[in-house]
């Protein structure tokens, strides 16, 4: 695979036959993953093979399948010994890409011992903000709130966090920020740079790229000041809350945002400790929401103040 180009994402070097939609990595060192692309297929699944996702890991790496029920299908294969990843379906390469650089990676993440959660994270006067939560909870939609008040996009759905002498930084994902309609909606998004893709378990989304909105990008990593981990939607709430968590009940919250941690398997002994320690060293809140899109930016708005706030103790 000599003389392909290697680019960033997560803190790894991704060597790849095909563009990719990343930064480039540059040269120093060799490639922590090959990916192939063979191209696109021609064969349908049979009718008694279609429909689910299924994730199956063994001793030599791994294998992520998506079916459709029309017989379509994107299958992920990664061999540890190689450190290569191999991309194969008849899904066209573009609705592909969202899968590979979303949850193909935090499979890989994982495999590889990384800690990951399941969240976004945006760059703002110093240092990065992590908002953590399950799918659908709102988390890019609170990310792009605070990509509208200036802030820079570092990760979206995956965040990597990297142990520093005095605290985290986090890892830069992709450029991408994932959206619904109605949160694209409500968000200064500039001209109509959205791409609808696929999205296999809840529908179409909105693919936005992060320069569609004030604050861009942040293309390399940020300190993280604070991390949020958002409670439900709650329709009975008028305003925004913040809750300050001690050490040990920090700990938890994030080892219940460790990503894939429903599906792809619990958290290893490392995992915990490095929640722990993450927990000791960067504040975790609990965040309290309305219901209600128009309380977006009231929520950003406090969430800001809380952690300047949080960062001048």
């Amino acid at each position: 695979m000599r003389g392909h180009a290697v680019y960033r994402l997560y803190g790894l070097a991704i060597e790849s036959t095909i563009a990719l939609p990343l930064p480039l990595a540059g040269s120093q060192g060799g490639a922590d993953l090959q990916l192939v692309y063979p191209g696109r297929s021609a064969d349908r699944l049979p009718s008694a093979e279609r429909g689910g996702r299924d994730l199956a890991i063994d001793d030599r790496g791994w294998q992520l399948r998506y079916r459709t029920m029309t017989g379509d299908w994107v299958c992920f294969c990664y061999c540890r010994a190689d450190r290569r990843l191999v991309v194969t379906g008849t899904d066209a390469w573009g609705d592909i890409i969202p899968i590979l650089l979303g949850v193909a990676a935090g499979v890989l993440l994982r495999d590889r011992g990384v800690c990951v959660f399941h969240g976004s994270a945006v760059a703002q006067r110093g240092g990065a903000v992590a908002v953590l939560g399950p799918s659908g909870a709102g988390k890019s939609t609170l990310a792009g709130a605070l990509m509208a008040s200036g802030g820079r996009l570092v990760t979206d759905d995956l965040i990597v966090p990297e142990r520093l002498a005095d605290g985290y930084a986090v890892q830069p994902g992709h450029r991408r920020l994932s959206l619904q309609c109605d949160a694209a909606e409500a968000l200064p998004i500039n001209g109509t740079p959205s791409i609808l893709f696929p999205s296999r378990s809840k529908g179409s989304k909105l693919w936005i790229d992060a320069d569609a909105l004030p604050g861009g990008f942040a293309a390399t990593p940020a300190r993280l000041s604070a991390i949020y981990v958002l409670e439900p939607r709650d329709v009975s709430r008028t305003r925004p809350e913040v809750v300050a968590l001690p050490p040990r009940a920090a700990a938890v919250a994030l080892m219940q945002q460790v990503y894939g941690i429903d599906w792809i398997g619990q958290p290893t002994a490392d995992l915990l400790r490095h929640c722990t320690e993450a927990a000791s060293r960067v504040p975790v809140v609990r965040l309290r929401r309305p219901h209600d899109l128009a309380a977006l930016a009231d929520t950003a708005e406090l969430l800001l103040a809380a952690t300047s706030a949080a960062a001048a103790t």
